[in-house]
């Protein structure tokens, strides 16, 4: 794709990504196209119309929040449409939150009118399949600021190579095959140790799917001239539940923080439930479940917990955090608290059943 899209004038580089990208969706998920496609068209015009009002802004939030949920049940449920080729929903998490995202900006003032460019930043192949959830302003800026760079260029590669070697070497080979594997053969599988270590193994083997495939999006973006965000920064090494959600899908979390939590605090004035609001849609952008929902009260308890004791300043708290050893410990409780996610929310729900 980059070197197809070198080869063209720079004023045709764009255009062909863009096409391209329509293309493979069109091709691969051709009812995920379709949805993305009247999604996109029905965005813009609520964006840019004459008499924009609120309500049409949420009319167009609620529609596409709605459409996401709507396609993700056809997919999950296997439902026939009748109209032939295997329902796929290719890409839909990540164009809604675009959309959403745009939808809210432009209400605020935020974004200039320029279908084109609206254009370029739906159908941006790099981050249609998995993300990052790139933001309006940043990719026109980058547009703006575009120019051809073969060190970028190199950069580019070298960032394709290692991300593609972090989900098939790292993610697939070693953690799923090799280890995960190795897992599945021990004795005394229903222990709380064996859970504790299986559930570390599906945090590691995320982290290296979810940043390996960022690291290539970014990648390609690079050699196309284009810098995108950075969607994850070392979040097993942090110090804090509030840290983690900080650097792990970074992209992901940020959106939930600027269009679920921080209205839902406006709204509400309570932080647990604005917080347990976005953890929960972030839990149903994964999948839409109730496990998931599950998923969002346990890490939203964690991280109110969390910021709870982080505005402490008593004496005892002051003497704990000035100690050599207590970042250690705070970095290990946190991976102890995430990966007891799993295990507990399993013996939960699995308790309704």
């Amino acid at each position: 794709m980059s070197l197809m899209a070198r080869s063209l004038p720079q004023k045709a580089q764009l255009p062909a990504v863009s096409l391209l990208g329509n293309l493979f969706v069109l091709w691969f998920a051709p009812y995920a196209f379709a949805a993305m496609s009247i999604s996109a068209c029905l965005v813009y015009l609520i964006s840019h119309a004459k008499s924009q009002k609120g309500h049409w802004v949420l009319f167009g939030v609620v529609y596409c929040i709605s459409q996401f949920f709507l396609l993700r049940f056809l997919q999950e449920h296997s439902v026939d449409l009748g109209l032939g080729g295997s329902f796929s929903v290719l890409g839909v998490a990540y164009f809604t939150c675009r959309d959403v995202h745009y939808l809210v900006e432009s209400y605020k003032g935020n974004v200039r009118k320029n279908i084109v460019t609206f254009w370029y930043y739906q159908s941006f192949l790099p981050v249609m399949i998995a993300g990052p959830i790139n933001r309006y302003h940043e990719f026109e800026r980058e547009i703006q600021r575009r120019s051809l760079d073969f060190d970028q260029i190199s950069k580019g590669i070298e960032r394709i190579i290692y991300g593609y070697a972090k989900v098939t070497v790292l993610g697939n080979y070693l953690i799923e095959h090799k280890i995960q594997s190795y897992l599945t053969q021990l004795p005394n599988q229903e222990s709380i140790l064996h859970s504790w270590l299986v559930s570390l193994a599906d945090w590691a083997y995320l982290y290296a799917q979810f940043s390996g495939w960022s690291d290539v999006a970014i990648g390609f973006s690079l050699c196309i001239g284009i810098k995108i965000s950075e969607n994850f920064n070392r979040p097993l090494s942090s110090k804090s539940l509030v840290d983690f959600w900080k650097r792990w899908h970074i992209s992901l979390s940020s959106w939930c923080k600027d269009y679920v939590f921080t209205p839902a605090l406006l709204i509400t004035r309570n932080l647990f439930i604005a917080i347990s609001l976005s953890m929960v849609a972030m839990g149903l952008w994964h999948e839409s479940s109730l496990y998931y929902i599950f998923w969002g009260i346990y890490h939203a308890i964690g991280i109110t917990l969390c910021r709870l004791y982080m505005k402490k300043e008593n004496d005892v708290v002051v003497y704990f955090r000035t100690q050599f050893w207590w970042s250690s410990f705070t970095r290990a409780l946190t991976i102890f608290y995430l990966i007891n996610a799993s295990v507990f929310i399993g013996l939960f729900y699995d308790g309704l059943y």
